[in-house]
Parts: structure tokens; sequence; C-alpha cells
């Protein structure tokens, strides 16, 4: 049976400015297939390149400077951007995405349950239609349920917590999350990725996450994508660091157990070559 993927992306450019050339290159995507139904993880340090890749792959932000391919569920989305006006793209993202940041942007003028159901509500779903899967949510989450609740009340981690739970509840078929762990300890965010992991293969839906923990990487993704720094030298004799994503960046889990694109790798090992290059690189 043939993979199904959600991205299928060649030679990708990605620049500010709109200007094409190296000298204001930030991230370059030689070869990426991201399969549906999976949880991936975007990794690497400061500066690399990934929060430009959720904002590529979220029609976020126009930074595609040309691309020989850039396919989303085998529909071509080079033209997006001059073709499509920003409602259209407003009404694509609410359709198909999802999204989790780190800031967790939400709205202080309104009660946690109204900024958890609003997203589904955009949806066209009804507050009955949606009151029993956020109580599952806020039960899992270990979150208060009272519905006038001001967000006032909640703390930094359980703010993140209301973030993530607004994120899940609507249909998606892409979540994308900038560092949606952040925030929180080492139990809650292992429970976030639980109930994510859950979500992810229950919908067979996607999941994009970018993180320095590799850790959680390592225990919760199907897929690592390690965006590798690039030094390239310019026609000025300056040279511009930019990222990278080849089929050496990719690591892929198989019953539960780590590859690179040829290899067996021992997890240990590979998280801890990871974190090595995060601390060459920052």
């Amino acid at each position: 049976m043939s993979t199904e993927y959600i991205f299928d992306i060649e030679n990708l450019h990605c620049a500010y400015g709109r200007n094409p050339g190296l000298e204001k290159r930030v991230l370059n995507i030689v070869h990426l297939a991201i399969p549906k139904g999976k949880i991936v993880f975007f990794v690497g340090p400061s500066g690399i390149g990934k929060s430009t890749i959720l904002e590529v792959l979220g029609l976020m932000n126009d930074t595609v400077v040309s691309a020989d391919k850039f396919l989303y569920k085998q529909q071509d989305m080079r033209g997006v951007w001059t073709s499509w006006n920003d409602n259209q793209k407003s009404d694509f993202r609410n359709k198909e995405f999802s999204f989790i940041f780190q800031d967790n942007n939400l709205m202080p003028n309104f009660s946690a349950f109204e900024n958890v159901i609003i997203t589904a509500m955009f949806q066209g779903k009804t507050q009955n239609q949606c009151l029993t899967e956020i109580k599952d949510i806020f039960d899992q989450l270990g979150l208060p349920i009272e519905q006038d609740r001001s967000i006032q009340e909640f703390s930094g981690g359980q703010r993140q917590r209301l973030a993530f739970a607004r994120a899940i509840l609507p249909d998606f078929e892409v979540l994308f999350g900038d560092e949606p762990t952040g925030n929180l300890d080492r139990k809650n965010a292992e429970d976030v990725l639980k109930i994510l992991q859950n979500k992810v293969h229950e919908r067979n839906v996607t999941a994009i996450i970018v993180s320095h923990d590799m850790r959680l990487a390592a225990e919760y993704a199907d897929m690592i994508i390690q965006i590798r720094q690039k030094t390239a030298n310019l026609p000025d004799g300056k040279q511009r660091t930019y990222g990278l994503i080849d089929d050496n960046s990719l690591f892929y889990k198989k019953n539960d157990r780590w590859y690179d694109s040829t290899n067996l790798l021992d997890t240990a090992e590979m998280i801890k070559n990871l974190e090595k290059s995060l601390e060459q690189n920052e």
C-alpha cells in the first residue's frame, strides 16, 4: 500500500523581503514528504528556520521565493499567495489547519470556556455539540470546567493547556504547534502529547510540532526532521547561514525503533547527537 503524503515538497527556497538571492535565504527544502496521520517534530537551533517552516506549511506568511513542487493533499500550493485573496486563505486555514503557539494568544475578555470553544464555533458547531468533548478534554488536562471562569484565574501552565484544548477541539487535517509544551513541566507536557498522540491516530490527522525538547520528540514523534545549518559563500565574499532540510535530515520511528535513511539507530545516541547539534549552533 502506497504512503499518503499530506505535504510533498521539492527544491523550495524561503526568504524574507522577496529577494531570491542567497543573501536573504533563510530556509532551503531539498526534499520533504510528510506522511498523513503522523506526529512530526521539527528540531534545530534558534534562528535556523523552525518558525519559517510553520509559516510556509501553515500558509501564515508568504516567504516562499520558489519551489519545484509544493503539494498539500496533492493540491499545488505554489500559487496561493498570488492568486488567493485574504478571505480565501483564511477560510482554507480555518477548514484545514489548527494552531498552538508558545504565546497562548488567549483573549482576555473571553472566559476560559469561550476561548476554547470559539475555534469550533467558527466551523459551525454549536455550544451544545462541543460541551461533552470540552468537558472530557478539560478533565484529561486537569483544568477546572466552570464555564464562566476568567482566564485571569489560570496560571501560565494552565493557560498553555487551554490553548492546547482550543487547538484540538475543532476539526482539522493538520495541527501546527510552535513549542506547545515550552511553558509546561515534564508531567503536563507528557500528558498533552499523549492526548495529541491519541487524537492524531484516532482521526488519522497530522501534527507538526516545533520543539527544542529532543526527549519528548523521541518519545512521541513518528518522524523527526532536523533543520541543519548550511553556510553559503556570497559573491561579495561574505557568508550566509540558513536552514537546510534534505533526506539526511529525516529520522523515522518504526515498531518503536528509530531509523535514519538507511540505519537502525540507538535512541539514546540519536538524542545525544541531536542535542549536541543544538549546542554547537546556538
